[in-house]
């Protein structure tokens, strides 16, 4: 097993050879001045002047609709910006979004990508507070078993330059549960949940437990846009060590990575774009916590497995991977669309290894552009999996 993953992180490690080691501009492909966006068609319903210098922020309204959460209520606020003027500096974003939704969630969430001193420190992270509903599923089964909780998330990494587009670095996490009540579970009954059964078979309190750890990071980073890249290269690989002197339950280990790779199709048009994302944990020793295991829809903005519920497949080890075609529809970029191709697979101890079962999906999507200075946009996308799995999704900016 140890040769297949080394063999599988040395094709990782294909895309670097390739890539250019120069640091990349601001925007290096700025909008086309016939370019239309909402911001726009607004200013012209209002008849509204556009400010020399207008806001790279967007603020909106978020009134949508996810198979996990049903109807959701809240704001999403998203901005672009530089920590410098000088222009070769990059891009850096910051997301907020507090959101209500139909099926008793309370979510609190800001995750920034934020770059300082000339490029040369890199900030990535997410912090959550949230009180989740959720769904559990037995491995190899389709029965649901619904289960509340609440949940504080930190977790951040420090990024320092070593050269052209390499960074090194390291940050703490902290995930913590509490009031995790299995609405299925009756013990004197005999009517166990996943949770409690992984639980005790554990020795973690099925109720409440903790993943506090720190990382070591590497990441290669030549994406050329934080919303809506055209092209360049996100790898980020990183080992987790949950330790009890830091607050976890639990000691426990794990390495993860994100790899996303974008290819313009056009000079003339370069939204034209066909985009790859790999995503993936393996567990180096001892368990982690239920809730706190690799999951469907658990990376940082909770877009991954469109057509399957947040958490559907859970596992010690999980491995994703999905390609999109992004490409505009109207002539001067108002609309555009997409159509993409996923697949996931998940280890169950005592059931199934990673890569035994695969769960693909497939769907399409639109979206319109808001404001072309950051390229942020709205997507509505639809999306099928197996066994009757499907779903309608809204969300602010590219999935990936």
């Amino acid at each position: 097993m140890l040769k297949r993953y080394l063999a599988f992180f040395a094709l990782l490690a294909l895309p670097f050879a390739a890539s250019p080691q120069s640091s990349i501009p601001a925007d290096s492909v700025p909008a086309k001045k016939d370019t239309v966006d909402a911001l726009l068609i607004l200013r012209r319903i209002f008849h509204a002047k556009e400010k020399a210098n207008p806001p790279r922020f967007a603020l909106l309204p978020a009134v949508g609709y996810n198979p996990s959460y049903g109807l959701t209520l809240g704001v999403n606020f998203t901005g672009i910006f530089q920590t410098a003027k000088d222009p070769d500096n990059r891009l850096s974003s910051v997301f907020f979004n507090p959101f209500w939704s139909s099926k008793n969630t309370l979510n609190v969430q800001l995750r920034q990508n934020i770059f300082f001193s000339k490029n040369k420190l890199y900030l990535i992270g997410n912090t959550q507070i949230a009180r989740l509903a959720s769904m559990s599923y037995a491995p190899g089964s389709d029965v649901e078993y619904p289960v509340n909780y609440q949940n504080l998330k930190v977790i951040q990494r420090l990024y320092r330059r070593i050269s052209g587009n390499f960074y090194a670095g390291g940050g703490l996490a902290f995930e913590m549960f509490w009031k995790i009540e299995d609405e299925n579970l009756d013990v004197p009954n005999n009517k166990f949940t996943p949770n409690y059964v992984y639980s005790k078979a554990r020795n973690y309190n099925p109720e409440k437990y903790n993943a506090n750890g720190f990382m070591l990071s590497l990441l290669y980073h030549s994406q050329e846009h934080p919303l809506r890249s055209y092209k360049g290269l996100f790898a980020d690989l990183w080992v987790r060590f949950n330790q009890t002197w830091l607050g976890s339950t639990q000691n426990s280990a794990l390495l993860y990575t994100d790899i996303r790779k974008y290819f313009s199709l056009s000079k003339k048009n370069p939204e034209h774009v066909l985009a790859f994302w790999e995503l993936s944990a393996f567990n180096l020793g001892n368990d982690l916590p239920y809730l706190a295991l690799p999951a469907t829809g658990l990376d940082l903005y909770n877009r991954s497995g469109r057509a399957y519920a947040i958490g559907r497949f859970r596992g010690a080890n999980y491995f994703y991977l999905e390609s999109e075609y992004r490409f505009p529809i109207s002539k001067r970029k108002l609309l555009s669309g997409i159509a993409f191709i996923n697949m996931q697979t998940v280890s169950s101890e005592g059931t199934y290894k990673v890569f035994t079962k695969i769960h693909p999906s497939a769907g399409a999507g639109l979206r319109i552009l808001i404001n072309k200075r950051t390229r942020s946009n709205l997507c509505l996308d639809y999306a099928i999996g197996l066994d009757g799995q499907s779903g309608v999704f809204f969300g602010l900016n590219e999935v990936f």
